[in-house]
C-alpha cells in the first residue's frame, strides 16, 4: 500500500506499473572495454572507427558509424539509445550529459513511389568519393 495524504483510508496506484523498467546508462565498465577494443581490432583499416576510447569508466568518442559498430557488439535485449530515448532522458534527468556529445543512428528512407533512398544513397557515396580524391 502506498502511503499517502489525502483523507481516505487506503490508495492504490491508478497506472498500469511497467513489467520491464527501460533503463539508460552509458557504455563502460569491463564490457564496454572490450566492446571499444573489439571494434578498433575489428575494423582497424577504418578511421571512422578508430574513436572509441576506454576512460574513467566509460567509454568516449561517438559518431554515426561507431553507434552502429557499438550497436552489432550489444548482447540480444540491449540497444544502443534513440534520439527519443535520449529525448526523455534529458527531460527526466536520467543522466548527466552535460560536456558529452551523442550520436544517434542515421535513417534514409522514403514512403512514396518511387523510392528516392537509392538515389540519396550513390549521391552521398558520390560525395564521399569526390571529398576522398580530394585529400
Amino acid at each position: 500500500m502506498a502511503s499517502n495524504t489525502f483523507p481516505v483510508n487506503e490508495v492504490r496506484c491508478l497506472m498500469d506499473i511497467p513489467k520491464i523498467i527501460p533503463l539508460i546508462g552509458f557504455l563502460g565498465g569491463e564490457a564496454g572495454k572490450e566492446i571499444a577494443k573489439s571494434i578498433r581490432m575489428d575494423y582497424k583499416d577504418i578511421p571512422a572507427l578508430q574513436i572509441g576510447k576506454y576512460s574513467n569508466g566509460v567509454v568516449m568518442g561517438s559518431n554515426p558509424f561507431w553507434v552502429s559498430a557499438v550497436q552489432d557488439k550489444l548482447p540480444s535485449g540491449i540497444r544502443v539509445a534513440s534520439q527519443a530515448d535520449l529525448e526523455k532522458a534529458m527531460r527526466v534527468n536520467a543522466l548527466d550529459f552535460n560536456g558529452t556529445y551523442e550520436d544517434t543512428g542515421l535513417v534514409l528512407r522514403t514512403t512514396g513511389n518511387p523510392n528516392f533512398v537509392n538515389y540519396l544513397v550513390k549521391l552521398i557515396q558520390d560525395l564521399v568519393k569526390e571529398k576522398e580524391s580530394l585529400q
